[in-house]
């Protein structure tokens, strides 16, 4: 009989999740939210944090399709919140 499933066993540790999508996420109340927003699965939203190549993830990157969602809810709720944030560098 196999033993208990160890949850999260290949999810980044929090200090290695990626910005920009991080801190974004962060700032707009967290992963439940930002699924919320875009209609995405939670999953999906916690791996724009993961490295690129790592189960899916995308480098810390927010596809693009979803920031004028993002954008939209920020404003909504008056928190600042620039298209020139989801692209650093």
């Amino acid at each position: 009989m196999p033993g208990p499933r160890k949850r999260g066993l290949n999810r980044p540790s929090k200090g290695e999740y990626l910005d920009p999508a991080r801190s974004i996420i962060a700032r707009l109340g967290g992963v439940a939210i930002v699924a919320r927003v875009t209609g995405r699965d939670p999953t999906r939203v916690f791996r724009w944090m993961y490295p690129a190549g790592r189960r899916g993830g995308t480098g810390g990157r927010i596809p693009a399709n979803e920031i004028p969602k993002l954008v939209a809810y920020a404003q909504k709720k008056g928190k600042r919140l620039s298209h020139a944030e989801f692209f650093p560098g």
